[in-house]
C-alpha cells in the first residue's frame, strides 16, 4: 500500500475497527468501534525533520493528541503524555502513536499512525486492557462526532509539528510540562536490559533522561516496565 500513498502524499487512510493494530515493537493496539484510528502519510521532506529528532516529532503528535483530548474533557482532568509514545487521561491509557520513516524509491514518507479511544467503552475491551485503559466516552459519559476529532486532530497535528521545526524548546517545555513519569522512579526495558532511576525529563532530541545510581542515562527508545503511579 505504500508506494500508492507515496504518490497521493499527503494521504490519510482510516480504519473503522482494530483488534491487532501494530504498535512498537511486539506491542498490539486493541481498538473496538467508536474509536478513532488513522495513519497519515506525509512527505517527509516537506516537514525537513532530522531523523535523529524523530523520536521528539513522536512526542510532538503525542501533544498535539493531548491538545484535543483535554478539549474534548476539560481542563480539570488530567491528560498527560507517557514517554514514548503514549497519552493518558488520569494515568490510564487513552491514545497512541507510532510515528515511522519509510522510503519507497528515493520518495522518504513519514508515517504517522494514531488511534485514540473515543467513543468506544473498555468494558468491552480484555480484561488486561480495562485495568490500563480508558476512553473519551468513560471519561465523560458523551459520544462526540469522530469527524470533529479526527479535524481538530489533523489541525493540531500541523501546528505541533510546525513548532518542531520553529521552536524545539517550546515543545520540550511543554513535554516536560505534560510528561506523567517526569521525577518519578521508573524501569525501563531496552532489548532484555533492564535499568532503573528516577525519570528527569525529556531533552530535546526526545531522549529520556534518567538518573541512575550510578549516573545519568539517555534513552532514545524502549519500554516503561513499571512506573510509581501518583493517584
Amino acid at each position: 500500500l505504500l508506494p500508492q500513498l507515496t504518490d497521493l502524499r499527503p494521504a490519510l487512510v482510516l480504519t473503522e475497527q482494530q483488534t491487532a493494530g501494530r504498535g512498537r515493537g511486539s506491542h498490539v493496539w486493541w481498538a473496538a468501534s467508536g474509536a478513532l484510528t488513522f495513519t497519515l502519510v506525509i512527505d517527509a521532506e516537506i516537514l525537513d525533520i532530522p531523523e535523529h529528532r524523530l523520536p521528539l516529532a513522536s512526542l510532538s503528535a503525542g501533544l498535539a493528541v493531548r491538545d484535543v483530548v483535554e478539549d474534548q474533557v476539560g481542563p480539570r482532568v488530567p491528560v498527560q503524555i507517557k514517554w514514548p509514545n503514549d497519552v493518558l487521561i488520569r494515568e490510564r491509557k487513552v491514545a497512541g502513536i507510532l510515528l515511522e520513516l519509510k522510503s519507497v524509491s528515493a520518495a522518504r514518507s513519514l508515517m504517522a499512525g494514531i488511534g485514540v479511544n473515543v467513543n468506544n467503552s473498555l468494558t468491552t475491551a480484555p480484561t488486561e486492557v480495562q485495568s490500563v485503559a480508558t476512553s473519551l466516552f468513560d471519561t465523560t459519559g458523551q459520544t462526540v462526532d469522530l469527524t470533529g476529532v479526527l479535524t481538530s486532530l489533523l489541525n493540531q497535528l500541523e501546528r505541533r509539528l510546525r513548532q518542531l521545526r520553529e521552536d524545539v524548546s517550546g515543545v520540550v517545555n511543554d513535554l516536560n510540562s505534560h510528561h506523567v513519569l517526569h521525577d518519578r522512579p521508573i524501569t525501563v526495558g531496552v532489548g532484555d536490559q533492564r535499568t532503573s532511576g528516577v525519570c528527569r525529563g525529556i531533552d530535546g532530541d526526545g531522549l529520556l533522561v534518567l538518573q541512575t545510581t550510578t549516573g545519568e542515562r539517555r534513552f532514545a527508545g524502549g519500554t516503561i516496565l513499571s512506573w510509581e503511579s501518583g493517584q
